[in-house]
């Protein structure tokens, strides 16, 4: 259905909501006005609508109707398609919404499944910015794609600062529950670098001219966002190192763990194999044995078996062993 729709007179430079489709078509056939329709969850009429109104090309319009395709930009006659997202917390969660543009010279059509929050954004910055004089459409497209991302930045910390606690708890010890975490946070940062190299690389063709594609005015602008997109690139990726390391130092975590109990292990069964030994040697039962008929011999044998052990004890201290 049609959330909204709004037109720009450039030769007054009032916003004026529109209420019909009707009214878009009328006004978009107007060479001085650009007009923005903003389509939440549409319908195979909501989108046969739009095909007969702008012409748009049924492969865009099969990939509004089934969501979660990858970021993208498509070029076709008279307009083009771009597809990104946006991250939204929730509850400690950040889920990724889809959005999805049409840019005409003189219209932009934003398609989403749900709600999204960068176009509520751009909607204000648009009634209360100008516009760029004769590429209105192009800046309005900016808004919304810088406001969707916007929300990377705080996306990208809290990965990061996930991370710093896992590292902290792998450095003192408490690694009964981080490789869960871990996993967790490897299939998170490579989920938003799958939403994010894409738009990345898009801007990094989009750049190349000496002006961008959808007018000179406007290069300063998208110029920005790519900036935006290589930092945040550029934090996940040392994320993405991070995490690899994180996941080494847990493994040598580990491996120490497992090397200091079988030291221990090691060191309590030698001595306990020592007292054996004097306890299998009186254990014989030779007829000509002479301790066997002393009256102490049961307190002597008790007393080797405890110095041999105390002897044990002090060498792996002083080998350093315990």
């Amino acid at each position: 259905m049609i959330n909204f729709a709004m037109a720009l007179d450039r030769r007054d430079h009032v916003r004026r909501d529109l209420q019909h489709l009707e009214e878009v078509l009328r006004l978009h056939e107007d060479p001085e006005v650009t007009v923005w329709v903003d389509i939440e969850a549409p319908s195979e009429a909501d989108l046969e609508a739009l095909r007969a109104a702008f012409g748009f090309h049924a492969l865009t319009l099969e990939d509004c109707l089934h969501a979660h395709q990858r970021p993208k930009l498509e070029y076709y006659e008279g307009h083009v398609f771009w597809v990104l997202y946006e991250f939204v917390e929730q509850e400690g969660d950040w889920l990724s919404r889809e959005v999805m543009l049409f840019l005409g010279p003189r219209f932009v059509v934003s398609v989403h499944p749900q709600p999204v929050d960068c176009v509520t954004l751009a909607a204000e910055r648009w009634r209360a910015v100008a516009a760029l004089e004769g590429e209105e459409a192009a800046y309005l497209a900016y808004l919304i794609v810088d406001a969707a991302v916007d929300t990377y930045f705080p996306r990208t910390e809290a990965l990061g600062d996930r991370l710093e606690e896992v590292e902290a708890d792998i450095v003192t010890g408490q690694t009964s529950a981080v490789m869960p975490v871990m996993m967790k946070l490897k299939r998170e940062t490579l989920g938003t670098r799958r939403l994010v190299t894409p738009l990345r690389d898009i801007f990094l063709s989009l750049m190349r001219g000496p002006g961008s594609q959808f007018g000179s005015k406007s290069y300063t602008y998208f110029q920005d966002i790519l900036d935006h997109l290589l930092r945040v690139n550029d934090a996940l990726d040392i994320q993405r190192d991070v995490l690899a390391s994180a996941v080494d130092l847990y493994m040598s975590a580990i491996a120490n763990r497992t090397n200091e109990t079988m030291k221990k292990l090691t060191v309590l069964s030698t001595i306990l194999m020592t007292s054996a030994l004097i306890a299998g040697i009186y254990g014989m039962n030779f007829r000509h044995m002479p301790e066997l008929h002393w009256t102490y011999g049961y307190y002597g044998a008790l007393g080797l078996m405890m110095s041999a052990a105390l002897v044990l004890v002090g060498l792996f201290r002083w080998r350093g062993y315990i």
